[in-house]
């Protein structure tokens, strides 16, 4: 049993000096990922950032101050196509979204928290909590990246405090939007494709 307890010691340590080696202001997986955005944006660092989700195609797109960075493959985004309407149901949520919480302790690796819902989600009796972007290859209602992405996107964000993210069931520059039965859905999906107008 004391044997036992001496790994668990020794793995929490592991785990908590992982997470200092992050939190810290140096490194050189830090200094790598900023010399790449930095040589990626005219003025470093960005004003705003915004990441750019499409569900169908399984892509994220980074855009700095208007500019498109890097794009990166979505490993994992359960449900389908629609907006998340409940706690529960899987669904990735569509829409306009602050990037808030940057978690460096995630059991994802890193995160970085959606504000889901808005209020107009909340409005509409959409409800759910804990929709993140992060690391990993697994997802129930999250987007997950992978552990180098996140960790490109995570160092990206910790430069920038205006973060957002555009969530959309597929390239809305390339192809109608769907038909709600709901006037404010079909509302949010015109308001995402003029949205998508500036990211090209």
């Amino acid at each position: 049993m004391h044997r036992s307890v001496r790994i668990l010691g020794a793995v929490a340590s592991v785990v908590a000096i992982a997470g200092i080696g992050w939190i810290g202001l140096d490194g050189p997986r830090k200094r790598e990922i900023d010399s790449m955005f930095h040589s990626l944006c005219p003025n470093w660092p960005p004003r705003s950032v915004v990441l750019v989700a499409f569900k169908e195609e399984r892509r994220l797109e980074v855009w700095g101050d208007g500019r498109w960075l890097k794009s990166y493959p979505i490993l994992a985004a359960s449900g389908s196509a629609g907006p998340k309407r409940r706690e529960g149901d899987r669904q990735v949520p569509e829409g306009v979204y602050p990037l808030t919480t940057l978690n460096p302790q995630s059991r994802f690796h890193l995160s970085i928290r959606v504000a889901y819902p808005d209020e107009e989600d909340s409005r509409n009796g959409c409800t759910g909590s804990d929709i993140y972007v992060h690391g990993g290859a697994v997802s129930v209602g999250c987007i997950a990246i992978g552990n180098e992405a996140i960790e490109e996107i995570y160092r990206l964000s910790e430069h920038v405090a205006n973060r957002w993210i555009i969530i959309v069931p597929w390239d809305l520059r390339r192809k109608a939007p769907p038909l709600a039965s709901e006037p404010w859905l079909n509302d949010r999906y015109a308001r995402l494709s003029r949205e998508l107008e500036a990211f090209k």
